[in-house]
């Protein structure tokens, strides 16, 4: 997920970023875990949303990639056809704004490279979405949870702070 990590270079990667974004709207990057049968330490998060909607970003955190490229997909999609939060929740999806502590972070380095600024305060949605074993408040309960200032998260992870 992480371009540079896989050893493209930032011309290429920020390219990948401005077509995908002219394309689609929106983008998703991350960080994918060491351990795929672990994603603690993942995250994926949307750029673009804002801009082009009116819709906030959308981070996930300490999911299996597949599943929460997945749902930010969707989520993007339907608060784009909607402009509600509401929906999410209707469909098992828990979410939180993202704390302002973590958004001028390595978090959302592809978002200030791309913008040239960090994500704006209350902008950041984090979603919990629920899966077929677990429910959205058991999501929330063994993820990072961003709305809280305190909340530690690796935001240097090896090759991320080049990127």
């Amino acid at each position: 997920m992480c371009m540079i990590c896989e050893g493209r270079t930032h011309e290429e990667a920020a390219r990948w970023l401005e077509l995908t974004i002219v394309t689609h709207g929106w983008a998703v990057l991350g960080v994918e875990p060491d351990d795929p049968a672990d994603p603690t330490g993942s995250w994926l998060y949307t750029v673009g949303a804002t801009e082009s909607f009116g819709v906030p970003e959308l981070i996930i955190t300490d999911r299996p990639v597949t599943e929460a490229h997945h749902v930010l997909n969707w989520a993007v999609e339907t608060l784009r056809d909607s402009g509600t939060l509401a929906d999410l929740a209707a469909d098992d999806v828990d979410w939180a704004p993202v704390h302002d502590r973590h958004l001028s972070t390595d978090l959302f380095n592809q978002y200030f490279n791309h913008y040239e600024r960090w994500p704006a305060a209350g902008r950041v949605i984090q979603l919990f979405p629920s899966t077929l074993e677990h429910c959205a408040a058991c999501i929330r309960a063994s993820s990072t949870d961003l709305s809280d200032p305190s909340s530690r998260v690796d935001q240097n992870p090896p090759g991320w702070a080049d990127s």
